[in-house]
């Protein structure tokens, strides 16, 4: 049976009705003269059915309304068995290196949408320390592998206009630029 919020819910969707239903309003004075009774009509809305009649159907048993002026039909249905024309529940068969390769493939694409969304956020602004910050604010030069410092042993090389980033390939990039073309 539904709860009281869904049953009243379908007996305000079934409708309600509207009658005059008859008032008497007495009056009393300090004159008996002036004592009287005067009889009224008021209009009063009903819902066709309570919620408790909702509540209370039993199993295939229900209301039909139709649009227009036809009126809300309380209605029994009779059970029928119907014949089984296919199983309940057919189990498929897992391949767990079918489900290797395609959890794989997920994750690969979601890293790919990771990364394309990156490319279209602002940059945040690194959070420094406050002797960083003196260095952060003067603008670096570029150092060209041909200005080196005979003083330093480093012996690093590091490219003109900053830092190079190396592009790596996803594999199957690599396998087809193995394949020859066509």
């Amino acid at each position: 049976s539904p709860s009281h919020k869904i049953a009243e819910f379908a007996a305000g969707e079934i409708g309600e009705k509207e009658h005059l239903k008859a008032s008497e309003q007495y009056s009393y004075g300090a004159d008996p003269v002036r004592d009287g009774v005067s009889t009224g009509k008021d209009m009063e809305r009903q819902t066709l059915v309570s919620y408790s009649d909702i509540q209370s159907l039993p199993d295939l048993t229900c209301y039909v309304t139709l649009p227009g002026p036809y009126p809300a039909v309380k209605l029994s249905l009779k059970y029928q068995a119907r014949p089984k024309v296919a199983p309940e529940f057919i189990p498929r068969d897992i391949n767990p290196e079918m489900e290797n390769r395609l959890s794989a493939v997920l994750a690969a694409r979601e890293a790919e949408g990771r990364q394309m969304a990156s490319l279209f956020e602002p940059d945040v602004p690194e959070v420094v320390s406050g002797e960083d910050v003196t260095q952060a604010e003067q603008p670096q030069q570029p150092v060209s592998p041909a200005i080196n410092d005979k003083k330093s042993d480093s012996g690093v090389n590091v490219p003109a206009g900053g830092i190079e980033q190396e592009l790596k390939m996803k594999p199957e990039e690599e396998m087809e630029q193995q394949l020859p073309p066509g």
